[in-house]
């Protein structure tokens, strides 16, 4: 009876030391709120095909959720690309016309040596000058 009271002691003793190590793993891979990656102001550049667009400089992500809020409040049209250096052409992730957006599941954009997305926002809406662009991961 010892022997059973002494192995439950022990048992006991090792499962909150291990769930501690199993919740410091999780908070790594993201602890489900969100952060602050960057902030931008739009400026305004020559797109594709000589089109003046409305640019913000990109942020770095790890994956996951990703959500962009345009302060002061706008309604326009945005599109998110992801930022490839050399002679890759950047990537479309998607589009929104809020002042408010979340994109899921963007792990598939996460490449490079940085194992990160770098993540930015074009518009061809003048209105959105004197904007900014606050990311969060």
């Amino acid at each position: 009876m010892k022997k059973i009271s002494l192995l439950l002691t022990a048992l006991i003793m090792v499962i909150p030391f291990s769930s501690a190590n199993a919740a410091d793993s999780k908070v790594n891979a993201g602890n489900g709120s969100w952060e602050r990656v960057g902030k931008s102001w739009f400026y305004e550049t020559t797109c594709s095909g000589g089109v003046t667009c409305y640019m913000t400089s990109y942020v770095r992500s790890t994956g996951g959720d990703f959500k962009v809020v345009i302060s002061p409040r706008i309604n326009a049209n945005f599109d998110l690309w992801e930022y490839d250096s050399g002679s890759n052409p950047d990537e479309f992730v998607g589009s929104f016309n809020d002042h408010y957006h979340i994109f899921r599941s963007i792990n598939k954009f996460v490449d490079g040596p940085n194992n990160r997305a770098e993540f930015y926002l074009s518009s061809t809406d003048r209105d959105v000058i004197g904007n900014q662009a606050y990311f969060y991961d």
